[in-house]
């Protein structure tokens, strides 16, 4: 098929390889789909179909998860839940404006394959992906979803996204632990120099305070863990606007807790504070203290 063209380079990871097709891209519409995942054969007509029909700069659509390890199938309604829509995002197909400030990483997250993007838009505001590992493309679905005037959605699950492999990126954060606060960094700065930053802080603070403690808890080794606990205590919290109590009654709630404690203490007071808590609840294990949010080494 002589549309299909093959870029060949050295491995740089999941960004650079992106930004390679961005460039070579000669389409009205861009799509990132993973090598190891699986597709439905009416993807791309059907989103195609639906982009031209709402004139929207981005569609999302759905998918389920595909265990690598015990072949289950589950629901992912992240990538995509209808339900928290107003009926006029319902009625249009289109989320209104209210909904985009107030709901938007309830109806989807920064997945980026789950998205059909009018290639015109992403060139004409200068969006790229970071060639940093693991989350490298958090900064791109995050300024596609909040620079786009027209978010539609087609609610069909066409993806089978491949879960549960030892060997993925999702596996190995402590190849690069400070990526997520990098990376959400550099969303609010640049929302901040486009103007945009206003008008969405409620959803960037909500989903930044979700990301970053989904990031922290996935890493294994000490140094790291207390390395990030430390830099959002003194100052990576405050420079991501968030702050516990904000957090109440959204997304990121769960966190609440946690996000405190970092907010009070440094790491090694953090474990001096949770080890008497311990101590007091369990007195045949007073030298022992458990960290449920935390997996760390078995050494």
């Amino acid at each position: 098929d002589k549309r299909v063209k093959l870029v060949r380079q050295k491995n740089s990871g999941g960004g650079a390889a992106r930004n390679a097709g961005l460039k070579v891209a000669t389409g009205k519409y861009l799509l990132f789909l993973d090598a190891d995942d699986r597709f439905e054969s009416s993807l791309f007509k059907l989103v195609y179909d639906k982009a031209e029909e709402l004139d929207a700069e981005v569609v999302v659509f759905g998918g389920d998860l595909f265990d690598y390890t015990t072949g289950e199938i589950r629901r992912h309604p992240e990538l995509l839940d209808i339900s928290v829509l107003s009926e006029e995002s319902l009625l249009k197909g289109i989320l209104t404006e209210e909904d985009k400030q107030n709901k938007l990483f309830q109806f989807t997250n920064t997945t980026v394959w789950n998205k059909l993007i009018k290639k015109e838009f992403v060139v004409k505001n200068e969006i790229f992906f970071q060639e940093i590992y693991v989350v490298d493309t958090l900064f791109f679905t995050m300024m596609v979803l909040f620079s786009a005037k027209h978010i539609g959605y087609l609610n069909k699950e066409f993806v089978h996204y491949r879960c549960g492999n030892p060997e993925g990126q999702l596996a190995n954060h402590d190849k690069n632990p400070n990526g997520a606060y990098d990376a959400l960094s550099l969303v609010k700065e640049t929302l901040e120099n486009r103007n945009l930053f206003g008008r969405y802080e409620k959803e960037f603070v909500v989903y930044a305070a979700d990301m970053i403690m989904r990031r922290l808890i996935r890493l294994r080794q000490f140094e790291n863990i207390k390395n990030i606990h430390n830099m959002l205590h003194e100052y990576g919290l405050d420079e991501l606007h968030i702050k516990s109590q904000k957090l109440k009654d959204t997304k990121a709630q769960r966190w609440m807790k946690y996000i405190s404690e970092i907010e009070a203490y440094q790491y090694d007071e953090y474990l001096f504070h949770k080890n008497k808590e311990n101590a007091k609840g369990n007195q045949s294990n007073k030298g022992m203290f458990g960290l449920p949010e935390l997996p760390l080494d078995k050494g």
